[in-house]
């Protein structure tokens, strides 16, 4: 399955980057009723690890992803090495428009583990697009926060 949210913020790329690379961010994008609990949250660099526990109802859910393909301006990778889904990989990308604006663009590649083990990677992907709405909502209210000279609109669009 795949899934994908792209938006256009009126930050520079560099700005952008440097948000996503700083290891509070991951909570504060994380929304707050979300019954999620992070118990390692390393700095984005090539191998970094996040290990996490979503509760499902009663139901607790280890999740432990590794960062890849993490390049300065670009963005990064995330691949599951432990959790829900029989495969995961998330890729972040941040291209430079005109203007000084930024795509951030959020590609999901996953696939369920079979019968009744798969069942918490169904729920879990049943609120990507809520999850990430918030995300990119939160990224572009963050963003005018900690940039407050640079732009502030935001413009979504899912593919």
């Amino acid at each position: 399955m795949r899934f994908q949210k792209t938006s256009v913020v009126d930050f520079p790329i560099g700005a952008v980057s440097d948000f996503h690379r700083n290891p509070k961010i991951l909570k504060e994008l994380t929304p707050p009723l979300a019954p999620v609990y992070f118990h390692r949250i390393e700095p984005l660099n090539e191998g970094s690890i996040v290990e996490m526990t979503i509760w499902l109802g009663c139901f607790p859910v280890f999740w432990r992803a590794k960062y890849i393909e993490v390049q300065k301006l670009s963005g990064f990778s995330d691949i599951q090495e432990k959790g829900p889904f029989k495969l995961w990989k998330h890729v972040h990308r941040f291209h430079d428009l005109e203007n000084g604006k930024t795509e951030i663009d959020d590609n999901i590649e996953a696939e369920f583990k079979p019968g009744l083990k798969g069942m918490p990677g169904r729920l879990i992907w049943m609120g990507l697009h809520m999850l990430f709405y918030f995300r990119h909502w939160k990224t572009r209210k963050m963003l005018a926060r900690f940039y407050p000279n640079a732009g502030y609109a935001i413009q979504y669009e899912t593919r």
